[in-house]
């Protein structure tokens, strides 16, 4: 998995640093101290979960719970309880106190931050005639950590070429396995011309922004 990966290698997972200042402070303070509480957890870091009087928690590859002190859990009467408010001032954080501006990203359910990184949104929603209208009261949001490896997809290049062009492919695994990490990989490698004559020019159709990593166009 990439989480494996990521140990394997050594990577340092600073960037999901990158995340935390779009989280309410009180929230943002007990998952800073994983990196010493729980550095293997840290570094496997892959989601967060902020959920309306429910525990902190987080994906790193198992669910856990994160009690105040930042330590691992799986008892829920242990774990940091998340505040109906700390959702929505994180939620106004992540748009920057303009979530107007969002209302279009709002009505898709998910968020993107700069980086890539995406985030679910599940609550209450207004609906007419069918059509969803806007969410009015957001009380769960996932967070989840994009990440970039590069040479992640090298042993596997010569299986997606033949001569000089790239093979019709199509990328299938359960959720968290890392497709959209490999496709990343995959596409810079074609553009840069890796086991291919010379560099490819490459069309990406990345609607969500989760690939390329692009915030607000």
């Amino acid at each position: 998995s990439v989480s494996d990966y990521l140990i394997k290698e050594g990577v340092d997972l600073d960037f999901a640093l990158k995340v935390l200042p779009f989280i309410v402070p009180k929230l943002r303070r007990v998952i800073e101290k994983l990196k010493k509480t729980a550095p293997h957890g840290w570094n496997k870091l892959e989601e967060i979960r902020l959920r309306a009087d429910q525990p902190l928690q987080v994906e790193i590859g198992r669910s856990v719970l994160v009690t105040s002190d930042g330590e691992l859990t799986t008892d829920p009467s242990r774990g940091c309880k998340v505040e109906e408010e700390d959702v929505a001032r994180t939620l106004q954080l992540m748009g920057e106190n303009s979530l107007y501006t969002l209302e279009e990203e709002l009505k898709e359910g998910y968020l993107t931050l700069p980086g890539g990184h995406r985030v679910g949104l599940a609550g209450e929603c207004l609906v007419a005639q069918g059509h969803l209208l806007r969410l009015k009261r957001v009380t769960s949001l996932n967070i989840r950590i994009a990440r970039e490896l590069k040479g992640i997809s090298r042993e596997i290049l010569p299986f997606l070429t033949k001569g000089d062009r790239p093979l019709r492919t199509i990328i299938i695994s359960p959720p968290q396995a890392g497709k959209t990490t490999l496709l990343r990989d995959i596409i810079r490698c074609f553009s840069n011309g890796e086991h291919l004559p010379v560099p490819t020019k490459v069309g990406l159709v990345d609607e969500r922004g989760e690939v390329s990593g692009s915030y607000r166009g």
